[in-house]
């Protein structure tokens, strides 16, 4: 049985109803082919139907917990945008109107959140609620009588930021008529994914997160699936990774698209900072590319020892909350926010703020820093290989390596916080603090130190 909930914009399943949604769009809109816009749509006679994305956004989000203590994981920040915006962004532009995601828990906290996602990005959105944990594959079958109106359809890993190469994967699977296609990417330790053996355009063989494995190439988080596979799928709880897939494999009917750029499950803090870094070199690798950039609401500046003697190196990435913002920014030639940051910032390596954060003077950030929107930064502090979740406030002196700050915390004079330290919502640490590779769950004061590694403090 599935929950059912509704707004002005969407409509989520009840059961094995589906309804539509959408129904206040004009009827030109609901009836345009996407088939001139390299979409999976390939069948003649479904040429006034709109493709759907799948999207597993489901579970509990433990791996990241502080932080989904109080925030469901694709709506935690990455890179100054919720997770799953990043998807959202990247499905928008490729052309994709309707989405689906699966979800196993709180659907009010996100129904905001997705209205301002349809908006902004102007596709639709509905819900899939569990009553019980479905794995990775029972959701699929949950949604069935929705997706099979369509031929083919995406289905993302919300862990997963990369260079989503949709369109490309997208005629790679056209061309060759795939039932299934997998993204896979290359990775020098496979022990932690799904594995993936292959012969010319196909994978023979899946393993998921063998001791031993095969081969170098691993399930990157993202299919394009032929509406026949939901076929293989039982109505339970049911494991792609483990169930499906290795049964496709054996049978020919899995194929995949190799991934070469950049990508990363930020699920763990380590991978979530390790995730962070390639995000920004990818953004430093593409700088020049105006429309990308614009695409992702972030303006570059390159600092180097000809603006001013304090600034040493290299890329300031600043990030708007919308497109009007940006547009006011640029029109103010004399920005007197960039020449502060030019005058009193060391920029080391690749550093990503909002344009409504505040760092006061002779201050170090970089290599790999994000500072979240309205975040405050104290004067003389050192941070690097971090990041500072929105309206959060790091006061005078303090340094943060290594570690991930909650949204609306708060950071005392002359605090030090490192090896891999996370903080969750509202967190207090009082001035003068030391804290070592531990967890703090949200709305904790802090007044003593903490030197045991791997502490929770609860």
């Amino acid at each position: 049985m599935m929950k059912s909930y509704k707004n002005d914009k969407m409509t989520y399943h009840q059961g094995n109803e589906t309804n539509h949604i959408g129904d206040h769009m004009e009827e030109s809109q609901k009836t345009k082919s996407n088939i001139d816009m390299l979409l999976f749509e390939t069948a003649p006679n479904k040429s006034n139907q709109t493709n759907i994305n799948k999207k597993n956004v489901g579970g509990y989000g433990t791996r990241l917990r502080p932080l989904t203590l109080t925030t469901p994981k694709p709506l935690i920040n990455f890179c100054n945008k919720p997770i799953i915006e990043h998807q959202i962004l990247h499905l928008a532009k490729c052309g994709i109107k309707e989405i689906i995601l699966a979800i196993a828990y709180k659907p009010t906290n996100i129904t905001n959140f997705v209205k301002e996602m349809e908006k902004k990005y102007n596709v639709q959105i509905i819900f899939s609620v569990e009553d019980e944990p479905l794995g990775t594959g029972g959701p699929l079958k949950l949604a069935e009588n929705y997706l099979n109106k369509y031929d083919d359809f995406f289905v993302f890993n919300s862990d997963i930021i990369c260079t989503f190469p949709l369109i490309e994967m997208m005629n790679f699977h056209k061309q060759n008529k795939a039932p299934l296609t997998i993204l896979v990417k290359e990775v020098e330790d496979p022990r932690a994914f799904g594995v993936v053996i292959t012969e010319d355009k196909m994978i023979t063989k899946f393993e998921e997160k063998p001791l031993v494995p095969k081969s170098s190439l691993i399930n990157a988080g993202i299919y394009i699936l032929n509406k026949q596979i939901l076929n293989f799928i039982p109505q339970r709880n049911c494991s792609l990774e483990k169930e499906i897939f290795p049964k496709l494999a054996s049978d020919n009917m899995l194929y995949f698209y190799q991934l070469n750029n950049f990508w990363a499950d930020i699920g763990k803090p380590l991978d979530f900072l390790k995730g962070q870094s390639l995000y920004m070199e990818n953004l430093e690798e593409r700088k020049y590319e105006k429309h990308m950039l614009l695409d992702h609401l972030l303006i570059y500046y390159s600092l180097n020892e000809n603006h001013t003697k304090n600034v040493v190196h290299k890329n300031l990435f600043v990030s708007f909350e919308n497109i009007e913002e940006l547009n006011k920014f640029n029109e103010n030639e004399e920005n007197s926010f960039i020449k502060d940051i030019f005058l009193h910032t060391k920029i080391e390596g690749n550093v990503l703020i909002s344009s409504t954060t505040i760092i006061k003077q002779n201050c170090v950030l970089g290599d790999n820093v994000v500072l979240g929107e309205h975040v405050i930064i104290g004067e003389g502090c050192r941070i690097k290989n971090s990041c500072v979740m929105s309206q959060s406030t790091i006061n005078s002196y303090s340094y943060i390596e290594n570690s991930i700050i909650g949204s609306k915390s708060r950071v005392g004079n002359w605090s030090r916080i490192e090896g891999l330290c996370v903080l969750g919502e509202s967190v207090i640490l009082k001035p003068e603090i030391f804290v070592n590779n531990a967890f703090i769950l949200p709305f904790k004061e802090v007044n003593n130190s903490i030197y045991d590694k791997g502490a929770i403090i609860m």
